[in-house]
C-alpha cells in the first residue's frame, strides 16, 4: 500500500484496483518523477501468465508513440511483479462515456481511426496485439489526446468448460477465441468494432450477468445492426463499416489495419467503405461442426410475385421461364419466316453476332442491319420506312471521360493535401493510408500515380524510422547548432525528439523541425554504421523532404543533375510542381518564434533560399518574425 518502496519506486496512493493488478501513483526516486505503478496480485503468479507479462511488457517498452502509454520498467521485488509506466493526468474513455451517455458518429470514427493507426503501428513494427481493447484501457490526457494502455497485457478471464484459460473481457471477446483459435489482428479489429458500437449507443454489443454466457453470445447471437442502432441514428456507411469489423468469422472480417484505416477515412468523408461484407457474415457459429469458423452456405430466398421462394427453387423457376420464352420466340420466328412472298411486310433477318456486339458497347451507335425483303419479281418493292434510332439515355462516352478526368484532378489534389499534412506530423504510415489503393474501379494512370506515392512514402518512413528506432547507433552523432559554428552530440532519440548535449548543456530537438543540414551529421553516421547503403542516401532524403513539401525548389534543381539517378526521379520531378510548402511552414513557423534572434535569422535565410514559394505564400506571417 501507500508508503511502501518497491526498489526505486515509492507508492503514494491507490489509483485503481482491477482483477489482475492494483495501480498506484508512485514516485521514481532516482529520476524524481511521478509514474503509474501496476503491481500484480499475489494470486496472479501462474508461470505461463508471468512469462507472458514480462515478455510483452518488455516488447511494449520498445514502442514510442504519442498515443501509447510509455513503459519505463518491469521488475520483481519483495514477491511482487510490477510495471512502471507513464502517469497520465486526466480521465478514461469509459468515464467520458458514462458522463456523456454516447458519442456522435463523427467522434466515434475519429477515435476509431486514431486507435486503428496505433494498433497498426504496433503490429507492423513489433508484431504486438493488444488483446484487451475497451474504453477502460484508453486514457484521455488533459489536452484530449488518447493514450492506449495495457498494450499486449491480457487480463485474466474465464475458464472454458474444458479447463482452458480465456484471456480478455467477455463483452469484447472475438468469437474465434472461444473456440481455441489463436489471437490475430482480426481479433483486435473485432474488439475495436465492439467498442465503437458501445461509444455510439452507450450499450454493450452483448451483455449479461454471467461472463461465460456473455462470451457465448458472440458465437450464437446475431449482431443487431440497423440504420438506427438501438435508437441511435447512424449512416448506412457506418453500419457497413461496423458490419465488416464485427463479422463472426475472421475470414469474413476486415483483413488488416490498412484496409480498416482506409475505410474509416472513407466513412468520415461520407463515402461507403470499400470492404465487401458477405451476406452470411453474421451467421451464428456452431461449435459442434467440424469446421465452425468456415463460412456457411446460407440458403437465400427471393421474392417472386409477392411470395417468398427459396433460392434453389427460384433458380429452377427462372430457368423454366426462360425455356418457355425461348420456345415461344422460336415458334413466332418460324411463323414469320413462312409468310408467303406476296406479303408486302418485310421480314428482317436478325444477325446475332451484331446484336451481341451492340450489347457489349451500348454507347456506340451502330446502324441497324439492312432489311432483306422477299417480293415477287413483277411487283415493285414498296417504299421502306426509315428506321428510327432511339437517342441513348446516358451521356456520350466523351462527356463521361471529361467528368472522370475532372474528378481525378480534384481527388489527386485532395490526396496530396492529406499526404502533406500527415507527413509533416512524421506519420508516413497514416499518409499511406490516405491512398485509396483498395478502392474498386481504380486503374490506369491514376493507379500508377497512387502506387508511386506509396513507394515515396515508404522510403520516407524508412528514413525517419532509422533515426527514431536506432538510439544507440546515433550516440555522439554531430548536429549543427543554428546560429553558431558549433555542433551538438546526440544523447538519445525518442519518438519525435532528440536529446542533444553541448558542453554539459542538454536540450531537445524536434525531428519535425530539424533542417536538412542538421540531419546531415546523422545521415553520415547512419551510412558509417551500415544502417543503409550510401547509394540509397539521395533516394531516402529526397522522398522524405518531398513528401513533406519541403525544400522543393532545391530538390527540383538537383534532380537529373546528379549521378547515380534515384529510382523515383521522374515521378518526383513531375510531382514537385503540384506540391506546396504550406503544411511544412505550418510546422516551422511556431518553431521559429521560439528561437533566439541569431538562430531565427539563420533559419529564415535558409528557408528563403530553399523554399521561396512557400515563404512568399506566407509573407505576412514571415515578416512578423523579426
Amino acid at each position: 500500500g501507500p508508503g511502501v518502496v518497491l526498489k526505486d519506486f515509492l507508492l503514494l496512493e491507490l489509483l485503481g484496483n482491477g482483477g489482475m493488478a492494483k495501480v498506484f501513483l508512485a514516485r521514481q526516486l532516482s529520476l524524481d518523477r511521478l509514474v503509474a505503478l501496476k503491481v500484480l496480485r499475489m494470486d496472479c503468479k501462474e508461470e505461463d501468465f508471468v512469462a507472458r507479462f514480462l515478455q510483452e511488457a518488455r516488447s511494449m517498452a520498445s514502442l514510442n508513440h504519442p498515443n501509447v502509454v510509455q513503459i519505463y520498467a518491469v521488475d520483481f521485488a519483495d514477491g511482487f511483479y510490477f510495471l512502471a509506466m507513464e502517469y497520465v493526468k486526466g480521465t478514461t474513455l469509459l468515464r467520458q462515456l458514462l458522463e456523456r451517455k454516447c458519442f456522435s458518429e463523427k467522434e466515434t470514427l475519429q477515435i476509431g481511426l486514431r486507435l486503428a493507426e496505433v494498433l497498426g503501428m504496433a503490429w507492423r513494427e513489433r508484431q504486438l496485439l493488444h488483446s484487451d481493447i475497451k474504453p477502460e484501457n484508453i486514457l484521455v490526457d488533459s489536452s484530449g489526446r488518447l493514450k492506449l494502455a495495457d498494450f499486449g497485457l491480457a487480463t485474466r478471464g474465464s475458464h472454458k468448460a474444458d479447463g482452458t484459460m480465456i484471456y480478455g473481457t467477455p463483452q469484447y471477446l472475438a468469437p474465434e477465441l472461444l473456440l481455441g483459435a489463436p489471437r490475430t489482428i482480426q481479433s483486435d479489429i473485432y474488439s475495436l468494432g465492439v467498442m465503437m458500437f458501445q461509444l455510439l449507443t452507450g450499450k454493450y454489443l452483448f451483455d449479461g450477468k454471467d461472463p461465460e454466457a456473455v462470451a457465448e453470445m458472440h458465437l450464437k447471437e446475431r449482431v443487431a445492426l440497423s440504420e438506427r442502432l438501438w435508437g441511435t441514428p447512424v449512416s448506412p456507411a457506418m453500419k457497413a463499416l461496423l458490419s465488416g469489423m464485427l463479422a463472426k468469422r475472421p475470414s469474413q472480417r476486415m483483413p488488416d489495419y490498412p484496409t480498416l484505416i482506409l475505410d474509416i477515412q472513407s466513412v468520415i468523408k461520407g463515402r461507403m467503405p470499400s470492404f465487401h461484407v458477405a451476406d452470411n457474415a453474421d451467421e451464428p457459429i456452431r461449435s459442434d461442426t467440424l469446421s465452425p469458423l468456415e463460412p456457411v452456405q446460407v440458403e437465400k430466398s427471393h421474392d417472386l410475385a409477392g411470395f417468398r421462394v427459396p433460392y434453389g427453387w427460384a433458380v429452377v423457376l427462372l430457368v423454366l421461364s426462360a425455356v418457355v420464352l425461348l420456345i415461344v420466340w422460336i415458334a413466332g420466328k418460324s411463323k414469320v419466316t413462312q409468310t408467303p412472298p406476296a406479303e408486302t411486310e418485310s421480314v428482317v433477318e436478325e444477325n446475332p453476332s451484331e446484336l451481341e456486339s451492340f450489347s457489349e458497347q451500348p454507347a456506340e451507335e451502330v446502324p441497324p442491319p439492312t432489311p432483306v425483303v422477299e417480293t415477287p419479281p413483277s411487283t415493285p418493292p414498296p417504299p421502306q420506312p426509315q428506321p428510327v434510332v432511339e437517342e441513348p439515355s446516358s451521356p456520350p462516352p466523351v462527356m463521361e471521360m471529361q467528368v472522370s478526368a475532372e474528378e481525378q484532378m480534384r481527388r489527386t489534389a485532395q490526396i496530396r493535401l492529406e499526404i502533406l499534412q500527415k507527413s509533416n506530423e512524421l506519420d508516413f504510415v497514416g499518409a499511406i493510408a490516405c491512398l485509396p489503393l483498395n478502392e474498386q474501379g481504380i486503374q490506369g494512370e491514376f493507379l500508377n500515380w497512387l502506387e508511386n506515392w506509396k513507394k515515396v512514402l515508404e522510403q520516407a518512413e524508412k528514413f525517419y524510422r532509422m533515426f527514431r528506432d536506432s538510439q544507440k547507433e546515433f550516440e555522439d552523432a554531430p548536429v549543427i547548432v543554428l546560429g553558431s559554428k558549433q555542433k551538438w552530440n546526440v544523447k538519445e532519440i525518442s519518438f519525435d525528439k532528440m536529446r542533444v548535449t553541448l558542453r554539459g548543456d542538454a536540450r531537445d530537438l524536434d525531428l519535425r523541425t530539424m533542417f536538412p543540414p542538421q540531419y546531415s551529421g546523422l545521415v553520415a553516421m547512419a551510412i558509417k554504421k551500415g544502417l543503409f547503403p550510401e547509394e540509397e542516401k539521395l533516394q531516402l532524403e529526397y522522398c522524405f523532404w518531398v513528401s513533406r513539401g519541403a525544400n522543393l525548389e532545391q530538390i527540383a534543381k538537383l534532380l537529373g543533375k546528379r549521378e547515380p539517378r534515384v529510382e523515383l526521379e521522374e515521378f518526383l520531378v513531375a510531382e514537385i510542381p503540384h506540391l506546396t510548402g504550406d503544411a511544412y511552414l505550418a510546422v516551422m513557423l511556431p518553431y521559429l518564434k521560439k528561437l533566439d534572434a541569431v538562430a531565427r535569422k539563420e533559419a529564415k535565410q535558409y528557408l528563403e533560399r530553399v523554399s521561396p514559394n512557400a515563404v512568399q505564400a506566407h509573407q505576412a506571417e514571415w515578416e512578423a518574425l523579426k
